[in-house]
């Protein structure tokens, strides 16, 4: 590692967008191994570390990407180039150990390396160890974050290393093209792009081309408390036999297509055998070098696309393959397209099991790579690459065919903490048979039928999340027909659609309060909201509604009342979220399996009257008291949108004198009462009210001309537009529930705002939707001298609520995740709040 001195920057440009892919990743699963790349050279002959550690500083000086750093300011997300940088080549010699013992060693430094974080705003984002392993011999090892680095930079790095050293070693000077582009220019290309007609084509391409799919994922085989992606990283390498690796080039050439896409068809084969899928999605790299002068580039251009490739269904390898060579080549020719573009204008779908939400579209990623295993001979020494034995891919499961010389190996990095070694190896072995048969007999299928029962002993269902499973026998068919109409109408849908679950349907917090008042109404028989979240499908509630249907209230305390959105394991932390039941109903399967999730709220009118008579001490420690009660001995993590993010607070300095571990509070939106700025003079007040309310307007016609609102919706998000329809009765008048929800936020305001808070000893975390004034992160909401000075606000796409219904929730519960699981996981331990 280099000893970081002060350096002079050259000037700011916009981050490009795998720049801001991959910053983003690092701030929410930082120093992971996956957000960096690893390589590994065998060196033998005459290399001095002195020679060696002159490359790399030329090649860093080079390379505007090497000497590159991210900054935020005002919001955005900058790379700023430094003039110069400090690199120091680590040195291990373990000549000493046996030879037996050099792989483990040799392995172990480069963990160390891939395991020890980056700080993104001092370059250089790359750090290099020599290791001696004998006269003449040594091994190079080389760890760089993908916010400067890709897989191509790593073939570029190798090459150029090696002729520069040669250089300081003969004297001879290094023949390396003249950079005619470094990578801010091509950033700045990114940025002009953007707005293109050729990039509105792109766009429209890849929304036709992932409309209706499903996420792909292949089911985890493996049950564990823990299911976060990455949390147990394993490679395996299976080498193909030397056969078929030798004809593989001539087999594409000769069936018009590439190893790639052999490699493709087959992996796709296998994967909707493994599965039953109709159909296969695959992520996959692309170099993102798509002009000349930015092949000799080092830094991140790496892009990712989306193959969707339908299942063989009994079709020859020969057909299989041509359908994947046309989806190939459909997907290359519109490749520069961002895949944050594309995820904007093609939503992706929401994943079955919760862990899976981080990639989206698909949980399994294919690549081709030779470039890193290629031997470089510079005379008085010779650099070939080795195949690293560090995982870290960035999906839960990643294939891929790397070339060695005349072999093939097909890696695979894998998720031990969702796939076993043993069903991983299973698959692998598959997937090289599957490319033998189109090497050696394309008119045959691909796979065999599954193993009788292969499936079924393979997969296990994803873990049980409230509301995931259905409640019991099958409803009464006339109840279950009442229900239907009601739901159709509500949601606008047929009938014969109204069979899944009313959130995965489009309904929403709203109207779901409205569904529960209307079914009171028709069947005389109230459902309590904590009853309708554990099974919220129409067949679940018809049986409720049944007349021995069984109730399942909130566990009632004092003026709050508990409504379990999720269990979890004995002594493990409570997930207390406030208040606004439905808007944290998703987030209860957004978190890590094990976790329990709850939402405390005000039960009823007689508990809202009875806190109208309380300060807003006692309504804190009141909820202290609910949750203390409910779940003795246990830690608790504290959840709230903005004023429930201050009842939140609150609650958390209530339950911390009690005496409960409240290692970590999270706030969306939420302004400190008594932040002056957010109570400007009249005239002033009214002139942001009113460029907030466009700017709301604005964003929800972008959601609608982009597909993700309807019409009616729309209407209901504006308020002038919402209070005509109810005014001509073409929106129903708010219900009981509604209004009550309502009048408690209103309430909570205005307890909050002459309260007096303390500040907070332990560990925040505060989220800020596009709702929010762009001083919301450089304020802190306000909140300075109450929250620490480096408390992190996380921006959320979307609108104030509206981006926790949309998908923002995930975003938050893969954060809060992470920090519980600096605290140890607080699975039965504890973390006192002044703890960071």
């Amino acid at each position: 590692m280099s000893r970081q001195s002060p350096q002079t920057s050259i000037e700011r440009f916009p981050a490009s967008p795998a720049q801001a892919r991959f910053w983003f990743l690092e701030r929410v699963r930082p120093g992971r191994p996956d957000n960096a790349i690893t390589l590994r050279w065998r060196v033998t002959g005459d290399l001095h570390t002195d020679a060696l550690e002159a490359a790399f500083r030329s090649v860093i000086h080079r390379h505007e990407a090497l000497r590159t750093c991210l900054v935020e300011d005002d919001g955005t997300l900058l790379q700023e180039v430094r003039e110069a940088v400090d690199f120091k080549l680590g040195l291990v010699d373990i000549r000493a150990l046996p030879i037996d013992d050099h792989e483990a060693r040799i392995a172990g430094i480069a963990a160390d390396m891939a395991g020890d974080p980056f700080d993104l705003a001092r370059p250089p984002l790359l750090r290099a160890t020599h290791v001696r392993t004998g006269p003449g011999r040594a091994t190079l090892l080389v760890t760089a974050h993908h916010c400067a680095f890709d897989g191509w930079s790593g073939g570029l790095l190798g090459r150029e290393i090696g002729a520069l050293a040669a250089e300081v070693l003969t004297g001879r000077p290094a023949d390396l093209p003249e950079l005619s582009l470094h990578y801010p220019d091509y950033a700045l290309w990114q940025e002009a792009c953007a707005t293109s007609p050729a990039r509105a084509d792109e766009i429209a391409f890849w929304s036709t081309t992932l409309a209706g799919a499903a996420h792909f994922a292949l089911p985890p085989d493996v049950a564990v408390a823990r299911a976060e992606l990455g949390a147990a990283p394993r490679r395996l390498a299976l080498p193909l036999p030397a056969e078929a690796a030798a004809r593989l080039a001539g087999a594409a050439a000769r069936l018009g297509a590439s190893p790639f896409m052999i490699g493709a068809a087959a992996a796709s084969a296998v994967l909707a055998a493994e599965t039953g899928a109709p159909e296969v999605l695959l992520a996959t790299p692309v170099s993102g070098r798509d002009e000349v002068d930015l092949e000799p580039l080092i830094g991140v251009f790496v892009n990712t696309i989306v193959l969707r490739l339908p299942a063989p269904e009994g079709a020859s390898g020969a057909v299989h393959l041509e359908r994947t060579r046309a989806a190939v080549e459909a997907a290359l020719a519109h490749q520069s397209c961002p895949l944050e573009e594309v995820m904007r204008a093609a939503p992706p779908p929401r994943p079955l099991d919760p862990g899976e939400a981080r990639t989206p579209y698909t949980s399994v990623a294919f690549g081709l790579s030779r470039g890193f295993l290629e031997v470089m001979d510079h005379g008085p020494f010779r650099i070939e690459g080795e195949m690293t034995q560090t995982p870290g891919a960035l999906y839960p499961l990643n294939l891929n065919l790397v070339g060695d010389g005349d072999g093939w190996t097909l890696v695979i990095d894998h998720d031990g903490a969702r796939h076993s070694e043993e069903r991983i190896a299973a698959l692998g072995r598959r997937v090289i048979d599957a490319v033998e048969r189109l090497v050696d007999t394309p008119s045959a299928p691909l796979v065999d039928a599954p193993p009788s029962g292969s499936s079924a002993q393979h997969v296990m269902d994803a873990p049980a999340l409230a509301g995931s499973e259905p409640g019991g026998p099958a409803a009464p068919s006339e109840a279950r027909e009442r229900l239907a109409r009601l739901w159709a109408d509500l949601l606008g849908l047929p009938q014969d659609d109204c069979a899944g679950d009313f959130f995965a349907l489009g309904g929403h917090s709203i109207l779901a309060l409205r569904m529960l008042a209307r079914a009171e109404a028709e069947f005389g028989r109230k459902v309590e909201v904590a009853a309708f979240l554990a099974d919220p499908t129409l067949d679940g509630l018809a049986a409720r509604l049944s007349p021995d249907g069984a109730d399942v209230g909130g566990e009632a305390a004092g003026t709050w009342s508990i409504v379990p959105l999720r269990g979890g394991d004995a002594g493990g932390p409570v997930i207390a979220t406030v208040n606004q039941t439905f808007l944290w109903h998703g987030i209860a399967r957004a978190f890590a399996p094990g976790r329990t999730v709850v939402n405390l709220t005000v039960p009823d009118r007689a508990a809202y009257m009875r806190q109208r008579g309380m300060d807003g001490a006692t309504v804190a420690d009141d909820a202290a008291a609910t949750l203390a009660a409910a779940f003795p001995g246990r830690p608790f993590v504290l959840v709230g949108h903005c004023a429930d993010g201050l009842t939140a607070l609150a609650t958390a300095h209530a339950l911390a004198a009690r005496g409960p571990d409240v290692p970590l509070l999270a706030m969306t939106d939420a302004w400190s009462p008594e932040d002056t700025e957010t109570l400007p003079p009249r005239g002033l007040g009214l002139a942001r009210r009113v460029g907030a309310g466009l700017m709301r307007w604005a964003h929800y016609f972008g959601q609608a001309a982009r597909g993700r609102l309807g019409p009616r919706d729309l209407a209901r998000r504006l308020g002038p537009i919402l209070r005509l329809m109810r005014a001509t009765g073409l929106e129903p008048q708010p219900t009981e529930a509604e209004r009550l929800a309502w009048e408690v936020n209103a309430h909570h305001q205005q307890l909050w705002a002459a309260h007096d808070f303390a500040p907070w000893p332990g560990e925040a975390l505060l989220f800020a939707t596009e709702s929010q004034p762009s001083r919301a992160a450089s304020a802190l909401f306000g909140w300075r001298g109450v929250l620490a000075e480096d408390t992190p606000v996380l921006p959320l796409e979307g609108w104030h609520e509206d981006a926790l219904l949309g998908g923002g929730f995930e975003r938050m519960a893969r954060v809060i995740d992470l920090r519980l699981d600096r605290h140890g996981g607080l699975r039965g331990g504890t973390g006192r709040p002044g703890a960071r």
